[in-house]
């Protein structure tokens, strides 16, 4: 894969997760999630052991692939300027 397709593959993941938040949260709340070609690869409550679990089943790719921390409560974010 070229950067540009790796970069292009991260994104879609991500805003896979996005659209697919609320059944996240249904299937695995409090547990982070790592999804490649547009499905959940791998969860649970530890990064490393993720990380370690991706490691060996996409060598090549795990770098490439989003983690993300699906909050099982709604979070209320307050910006300023």
């Amino acid at each position: 894969m070229t950067t540009i397709e790796e970069m292009k593959a991260f994104e879609a993941n991500s805003i896979w997760i996005g659209s697919h938040y609320r059944e996240l949260r249904e299937k695995y709340p409090d547990e982070y999630v790592a999804v490649w070609e547009e499905r959940v690869v791998e969860h649970g409550p530890e990064i490393p052991a993720i990380m370690e679990s991706l490691r060996g089943k996409y060598p090549d790719d795990y770098r490439h692939i989003p983690v993300e921390f699906v909050n099982s409560e709604d979070i209320e974010l307050i910006l300023s300027c």
